[in-house]
């Protein structure tokens, strides 16, 4: 859970609350697919879901013309 606390950091300002839900998703789906159902294949879906919220998080915003 702890690898969700910087996606929610100053989201309103960074890319909203969108990589803060996403990560969110993959962490209780790692929970889900790790510790109750002992899936191997959701485990690394869902690793794959933080992963993704966390590049969605980096990526910097495209700078519009005359703003």
């Amino acid at each position: 859970m702890f690898t969700v606390i910087p996606l929610g950091f100053q989201a309103e300002r960074r890319r909203g609350f969108g990589p803060l839900v996403l990560g969110c998703c993959g962490a209780v789906g790692v929970l889900v697919s790790k510790f109750w159902l002992d899936v191997n294949v959701g485990t690394y879906a869902a690793v794959g879901l933080i992963i993704v919220a966390s590049l969605w998080n980096l990526w910097p915003h495209r700078v519009k013309n005359g703003h």
